[in-house]
């Protein structure tokens, strides 16, 4: 998974070549489909969670869980449909 953030890091940097990545796009691609059913999960996960948390020391954590979840998955999308994935290559919650 530490490969995939570094090339996530080089193509929003626009340093983007066909030679950056090791394995080429295609490997890019099913890497980026792997890193959004885990966001989408870890999403489900903390909206879950959220829902069964009753301490109340514990709600603002759930919150700020749920959130954040929430933002990585929308920003992996949004990196998959720049990179040209369509709807039906990428997992929805």
């Amino acid at each position: 998974m530490r490969k995939f953030w570094d090339w996530l890091q080089i193509i929003s940097q626009g340093r983007y070549q066909e030679n950056n990545l090791v394995g080429g796009r295609e490997l890019f691609k099913r890497e980026l489909l792997k890193g959004i059913e885990k966001a989408r999960q870890d999403w489900y996960y903390a909206a879950d969670y959220f829902n069964c948390v009753t301490d109340p020391d514990l709600i603002d954590y759930a919150i700020y869980n749920l959130d954040a979840s929430e933002q990585k998955y929308n920003y992996l999308l949004k990196k998959a449909r720049e990179f040209g994935l369509t709807n039906k290559s990428i997992p929805t919650f």
